[in-house]
């Protein structure tokens, strides 16, 4: 794995955790994504949850690239929300 790549993920991490961070407002600032290294390959979690590894690669194929990484985890966010409201209304 290339710097670069390690790079360019810790970039789009970055920048979604600001966003959220900015959605929530005054909530004490926490990673809600977190990237994580091995050196051979790397991972992203959203709490907890798996969204994309490099060794289980899961975009979709665009031509000859794969789908870029910030919008498919957009998605894998997305379809990991309504989970997170069922859990909150089993709470109380």
């Amino acid at each position: 794995m290339a710097l670069e790549q390690l790079d360019a993920v810790d970039g789009i991490i970055t920048k979604l955790n600001h966003e959220i961070y900015d959605l929530l407002g005054d909530y004490e600032f926490s990673p809600y994504l977190e990237l994580s290294s091995t050196g051979d390959a790397m991972g992203v979690e959203f709490l907890g949850f798996c969204l994309w590894s490099s060794e289980c690669d899961e975009r979709a194929e665009v031509g000859a690239d794969l789908e870029p990484l910030e919008p498919f985890l957009r998605r894998r966010i997305g379809a990991i929300l309504p989970h997170l409201a069922q859990l909150q209304a089993l709470a109380g």
